[in-house]
């Protein structure tokens, strides 16, 4: 099996820049927001293997004890190449966690997870649910997100997933993960588990 060991982050630190992209061999570009800093409106992104970041958007208007909902945006790149800087959050930052025709706003957040190659090659002797890298970073970051949203008053418990293209496609396999046992989902209209359902 293979493992690796993430060197430690610093207890706080200012996160205002995209993480790497992960590798798949494309030049990963991104189109940036109009947002407070003013960053170049393209730019080359570096690409490691260190590449399981999340974005988080949070309107700077909102209390951090709202305990707000979440929409986590998979983003779309059929299934070989961009990353979550790809995202180009103004019109959901304006649309939802700032929207002034709501009281509270969300917090939107994205996942970077790897593709192509990187993504989804075979890995023989991994457990069958740990074999689709692509897969598994993304059922990670939403599990991060479930535990740690709250940090940035966030609702765990009240996450929405957003998927376009290709990556709908990866969000609908998320439910028979792990033999079919789903953790991640629920269906709060009829308040059963993605299992359960028919």
């Amino acid at each position: 099996m293979i493992q690796a060991k993430l060197a430690p982050l610093p207890k706080n630190f200012y996160a205002i820049n995209y993480g790497n992209g992960c590798p798949n061999g494309f030049i990963h570009t991104r189109a940036l927001p109009d947002l407070n800093w003013n960053p170049p409106p393209l730019e080359i992104i570096s690409s490691s293997e260190q590449c399981h970041t999340l974005n988080i958007y949070r309107c700077t208007a909102t209390n951090i004890k709202n305990n707000l909902p979440i929409l986590v945006v998979i983003n779309e790149g059929n299934w070989l190449k961009r990353s979550n800087a790809n995202l180009e959050p103004t019109s959901i930052i304006n649309n939802f966690a700032c929207n002034k025709n709501s009281d509270n706003g969300i917090i939107v957040v994205s996942i970077n997870y790897r593709m192509g190659f990187y993504g989804n090659f075979y890995l023989p002797g991994w457990p069958e649910n740990k074999r689709n890298f692509a897969l598994w970073d993304i059922k990670t970051g939403l599990e991060w997100i479930k535990q740690n949203i709250g940090y940035f008053g966030g609702n765990g418990e009240e996450i929405t997933v957003m998927a376009s293209g290709e990556s709908v496609k990866l969000v609908s396999l998320l439910g028979i993960l792990e033999e079919g046992k789903c953790c991640l989902f629920t269906n709060h209209q009829k308040g059963a588990n993605a299992s359960q359902m028919r």
